[in-house]
């Protein structure tokens, strides 16, 4: 059970601007890792292990933190029903862990440059790569893998075979990719079904696939929605993506083809955007200044955003399920240890955000359990500083 003056220590924390800093001239500046007793969960220091090296659900932080395996400098992590995935940046590898106790880590795709971010569908892992890796063709051109799948039922001793993959000689990285697999809604009504587009970003333009990749099309654009996109969502209906240099919200219908393409819908400037997720009704935003917004999904440009909450420095990614909103932040430097991972509903109802772990090595990737899990439902993270995936229950 939580002191009262200790949540009112943590609400000012992360509202107060000038108390924590959270003005980006004041970067330097750092918040302080939570009082005891208002955080749900937390961690530890160990060093990071080789991939495969398994601590279980035994192994703990303060106040009881799970922690699931060590990996490698990971970065993305995805979830499904049965099993967790994650990206290890450090060793270029694609990792499968069940979620019973004392699970093997399963390498299910190896030799990936610049590996961090990591989805999953019914049947496949997906993942984004960058200059990975380049070969010849006969004809002489180099290519490169830029996005990528493969089985996520793998057996351990199937290797790195069978993985599908886009490769491109002009196309150089694969920076984010998005498919739509539904979402939780929060009247409880029936998600649309999933379709069979994959999309990702490069530097020269937003691409459009089927899953299998048999062939891609260039959504490139003329005019500025072709600038530099970062970025990228999709829905029912629409895939969305943000231009880095003007820091613009672009959204266009879901479409194989690209003939002629017309210039997409520019749905909203949002400013430096660490983070952003597309749920049936609204889009949130996480704010490189430390707010979450909320805007309507079916608003024109210029639709009022909305704080959701105070969102802390440094914030890094972000999911949700039907409740709840929840994201990592934190400074990236290796000595850093003022990560937390945070949680809101989505309705911007509560005061202040909860802290479910706190004194975190570089928090990065997130992922939530789906509502149709059996309880009890956990948010999966990573920390890079000490490579380690960890979980902790859902409020």
């Amino acid at each position: 059970m939580r002191t009262p003056w200790r949540a009112l220590a943590v609400a000012a924390c992360l509202v107060a601007p000038a108390g924590c800093a959270l003005l980006l001239d004041l970067e330097d500046r750092q918040l302080a890792p939570a009082v005891d007793g208002d955080v749900r969960d937390g961690a530890s220091d160990a060093g990071p292990a080789a991939d495969g090296d398994v601590l279980g659900d035994a192994a703990s932080g303060v106040d009881g933190s799970e922690v699931l395996a060590q990996g490698n400098a990971p970065r993305g992590v995805a979830v499904d029903g049965t099993s967790v995935f994650w990206a290890n940046e450090g060793s270029g590898t694609i990792v499968r862990r069940a979620k019973t106790d004392n699970a093997a880590i399963v390498v299910v795709a190896a030799n990936i440059q610049g590996a961090r971010s990591v989805l999953v569908d019914t049947a496949y892992v997906y993942w984004g790569a960058n200059n990975t890796p380049a070969r010849k063709e006969d004809g002489g051109a180099v290519l490169t893998t830029v996005v990528g799948r493969t089985a996520k039922d793998k057996a351990p001793d199937a290797g790195t075979t069978g993985i599908t993959s886009y490769q491109d000689s002009v196309v150089e990285q694969g920076h984010h990719v998005a498919f739509f697999e539904g979402y939780d809604r929060a009247d409880g009504g029936a998600p649309a079904p999933a379709d069979n587009y994959v999309f990702f970003s490069s530097d020269p333009a937003v691409f459009s696939s089927r899953r299998d990749f048999p062939a891609l099309t260039q959504q490139n654009y003329t005019g500025e929605s072709s600038r530099v996109p970062g970025l990228v969502k999709a829905d029912e209906t629409s895939f969305y993506w943000i231009t880095r240099d003007n820091q613009t919200l672009w959204r266009q219908v879901k479409t194989n083809t690209c003939s002629g393409c017309a210039i997409p819908t520019s749905v909203d400037s949002v400013g430096a955007v660490a983070d952003f997720l597309v749920d049936d009704a609204n889009i949130f935003l996480l704010t490189d200044t430390g707010t979450l917004l909320r805007r309507r999904k079916a608003g024109v440009a210029g639709t009022p955003k909305e704080a959701v909450a105070q969102a802390g420095l440094f914030p890094q990614q972000m999911t949700a399920d039907d409740r709840y909103i929840y994201w990592t932040r934190g400074a990236q430097e290796e000595a850093s240890t003022d990560g937390q991972v945070l949680a809101t509903p989505k309705d911007g109802t509560a005061a202040t955000p909860i802290v479910l772990a706190a004194g975190l090595r570089r928090p990065f990737g997130i992922a939530v359990d789906h509502k149709l899990t059996p309880p009890p439902r956990y948010v999966y993270y990573t920390t890079v500083g000490d490579g380690a995936i960890r979980r902790v229950r859902t409020p």
